[in-house]
């Protein structure tokens, strides 16, 4: 009896400590809720894209091939961006002027990439386009992509098909929020889709293993929804596992996925160039910057850092940061990009 109400003593203050803490939790998430604005997204399909060979495989793209999409995003009742997206066979956003010239650039990465909320002349892709007719330029990104998008892709597509000019270059560019992304991370979950890819590096190598809500993450992020307290779950996720921070090892690990890409991208145009760009508003700090840079350096990668040209050029001009951004968005606005199109020219020489 004595062991029995010793169990008791210790049981019932862990469960009233316990619920109160749960109770607390779901309150300030309602809190938290009622005082967020509601953002909300509509998209309208003014042409389906139904007549290209790649329609049967939508694993890689967001929209399907030679789709006219609407997309307007919601800031309460404030409309923060009304803009069309006109897709090619391929799924990827339209360069105007490409495919008049004699070379091949890729531009790799994310929304960033893509020009999320803008008209297609004021994403840097279609703005070094235009300073770079001799070249055809690719926009290899989407919403929400990453390494682990363009490894889907590629798995399903060929680079060839970006070009048939075989000298050219391949630019990641990265964004930190690719690491939450490659690894699932719960700042990651709580918005992405349930079908996109998650990949695990195997002997140095990327391995395709199903889609990101057969993971563990990603069902314990919906049980922590499911319970009212995912913005809880997503603080102390981060407080456990890295508190936005990265590790050698994931750091490198990543970069064996990029060497992984780049071997594919190589093997698709033997004589290209491939080099890591670190996004003028990419978000990481000079420990984590420095950290990434040596381990792309030693494992052969060219990279360089445009975010520290992006800081010196705001800080000489005396330019507030958050107006490089589309308001209530956080999405590079046009003259950031054509900042960053002008920097592109200056560090990297299109191949003829």
């Amino acid at each position: 009896m004595s062991i029995f109400r010793k169990i008791l003593a210790i049981f019932i203050p862990v469960s009233l400590f316990l619920g109160t803490l749960f109770f607390l939790f779901k309150a300030q998430e309602k809190i938290e809720t009622k005082k967020a604005p509601v953002i909300r997204m509509d998209y309208k399909i003014l042409r389906r894209g139904d007549d290209s060979k790649y329609s049967h495989n939508p694993q890689y793209m967001a929209f399907m091939p030679k789709t006219l999409v609407q997309a307007t995003k919601f800031w309460d009742e404030e409309v923060v961006y009304k803009v069309t997206y006109d897709l090619d066979e391929l799924g990827l956003r339209n360069v105007p002027g490409s495919g008049l010239g004699s070379s091949h650039v890729i531009h790799a990465g994310c929304s960033f990439t893509y020009g999320e909320g803008l008209p297609i002349e004021e994403s840097f892709p279609a703005i070094y386009q235009g300073s770079h007719p001799e070249a055809d330029v690719t926009n290899f990104s989407q919403g929400g992509g990453g390494l682990h998008m363009m490894l889907r892709f590629r798995d399903f597509i060929s680079f060839n098909e970006f070009s048939q000019h075989k000298k050219g270059m391949f630019l990641y560019h990265f964004m930190s929020d690719h690491l939450n992304r490659w690894f699932a991370d719960a700042s990651y979950l709580q918005w992405a889709p349930k079908d996109r890819p998650f990949y695990v590096v195997e002997n140095g190598v990327p391995v395709f293993k199903g889609e990101v809500q057969n993971q563990k993450s990603y069902q314990d992020f919906q049980n922590a929804k499911e319970l009212g307290i995912e913005k809880t779950f997503i603080k102390i996720n981060g407080l456990i596992q890295r508190k936005n921070s990265w590790s050698d090892k994931e750091l490198t690990e990543f970069t064996q996925g990029l060497l992984y890409l780049k071997k594919l991208y190589l093997k698709d145009f033997p004589e290209g160039q491939f080099a890591v760009v670190l996004h003028p508003m990419v978000d990481l700090d000079e420990n984590h910057k420095e950290r990434f840079m040596k381990i792309l350096a030693a494992n052969g990668i060219p990279v360089k850092d445009a975010h520290k040209d992006f800081i010196s050029y705001l800080n000489a001009k005396k330019i507030d940061p958050p107006s490089m951004n589309i308001k209530h968005d956080g999405h590079p606005a046009g003259p950031a990009n054509f900042w960053f199109s002008e920097w592109l020219s200056d560090n990297f020489k299109t191949v003829n």
